[in-house]
């Protein structure tokens, strides 16, 4: 990006008017959400009509590339940066092409069959949108990156469009980089209530100071909005009669030689819409998979329910809540199950009980709720792990005093 470009930027920012007296060449560089739009409806116009042919695949190859790296380099500049775009970045912006590169082919086939077939132009408009908003989430992940590499501090900010509960419940909030990062929310994730679509949200960064308990109110915006009601976690996971909450963390238990299946197995339920569960042997072989067809939720009939013992338990979290819940821990220790593991898109979590014993816990939701908000006070005064979150610290207290191994990994 030239030095007139940046000049021109700053003018069009500050003073909008100006745009009508920038050079075509120059106005062609000032690109954008609206202007990725545009071009893609009009391609979409071109190949459903018949005016453009198999250089669609080609000349939206090209667009996305140029639309994207505008993005990244205007995140940059607007950061105050002058210098070329740093190799994260470069990185980053390479990954995100390539990702969208692998989606054009199908697009192109979608709208021939869509004029083959005299269906109607609308839904691969609404496609159109989604494609386009590929520049937004682009823009802020490079501001979002950017503040992560500088240890800043962000602030969701609601764009202009509906919002959705949890866009609204986060409306505000400034926490730093890292925490957001921990937690695996931003603007246009398909974490949100919204799963991103429309979504006008921004990270900005501020010097602001850090809003009290950021990092508790975050995922109480994600728990409030998405979860079923009655725990910490984000849906029911337990015996049929005898449903336990499970939690969106994520963390990693070690296994045997069998773990690749375990592996395996999340790795195709982990970004499933509709919660399932997998129970395996202590050596890794899959016993059954069941499901509710639900997103919050997944229970086990009897005779599941008595197989449960020695076993190893996994699910996804469709609902992307980053915490177990006491009904999740319960289920395993008074089944006889030796470990509860939990994969979200960003984490998996486990809690491991190497006795293989059924074990009574007394109260246990009562001593997580206490240790839990014993730790969010000590973030709120300063003093806590702001990055690893009063629940993990709940969970590896409890599992120190009672000789189970909770974990926490980055998928």
């Amino acid at each position: 990006m030239n030095n007139l470009l940046r000049v021109a930027r700053e003018a069009v920012r500050t003073v909008p008017e100006v745009v009508q007296y920038l050079s075509a060449e120059t106005k062609d560089a000032l690109k954008s959400y609206d202007y990725f739009l545009s071009n893609i409806e009009g391609l979409v116009r071109g190949l459903y009509s018949g005016n453009v042919g198999g250089e669609f695949i080609d000349t939206f190859a090209n667009l996305i590339s140029g639309q994207l790296l505008d993005a990244y380099e205007k995140a940059w500049f607007d950061e105050g940066f002058t210098e070329a775009l740093p190799d994260y970045l470069q990185e980053s912006y390479q990954a995100a092409v390539s990702n969208q590169y692998g989606f054009v082919d199908q697009f192109y086939r979608d709208i021939v069959d869509a004029q083959i077939d005299k269906t109607s132009i609308e839904p691969l408009m609404v496609r159109a949108q989604l494609w386009a908003n590929q520049w937004k989430a682009s823009y802020n992940e490079a501001v979002r990156l950017i503040a992560l590499e500088n240890g800043a501090r962000l602030r969701w900010n609601l764009g202009e469009a509906e919002h959705c509960n949890t866009c609204l419940a986060l409306d505000g909030i400034v926490a730093f980089a890292k925490e957001w990062d921990a937690i695996g929310i931003k603007p246009q994730s398909d974490r949100l209530e919204c799963h991103g679509f429309n979504c006008k949200c921004s990270f900005v960064q501020t010097d602001k100071r850090r809003s009290r308990d950021a990092y508790g109110r975050i995922e109480a915006a994600i728990y409030e909005t998405k979860a079923m009601k009655g725990g910490e976690g984000s849906g029911n996971f337990g015996h049929a009669g005898r449903p336990g909450e499970v939690g969106g963390s994520a963390a990693d238990g070690d296994g045997g030689s069998g773990m690749e299946n375990i592996k395996d197995f999340e790795s195709q339920i982990s970004k499933n819409e509709k919660e399932v569960a997998g129970v395996f042997t202590s050596d890794g072989n899959l016993i059954f998979s069941t499901t509710d067809n639900k997103k919050g939720s997944v229970t086990f009939t009897d005779e599941q329910y008595s197989q449960l013992q020695g076993t190893i338990i996994t699910h996804n979290h469709p609902l992307g809540i980053t915490s177990l819940a006491a009904q999740d821990v319960n289920l395993m220790l008074n089944s006889g199950a030796i470990e509860i593991r939990a994969v979200g898109s960003s984490y998996t979590t486990s809690m491991t009980n190497l006795s293989g014993i059924r074990i009574n816990i007394p109260d246990l939701e009562e001593q997580y709720k206490k240790l839990y908000k014993q730790e969010s006070n000590r973030i709120k005064k300063g003093r806590g792990d702001i990055f690893f979150g009063a629940s993990d610290f709940a969970w590896r207290s409890i599992a120190d005093k009672y000789g189970l191994r909770y974990s926490r990994v980055k998928n």
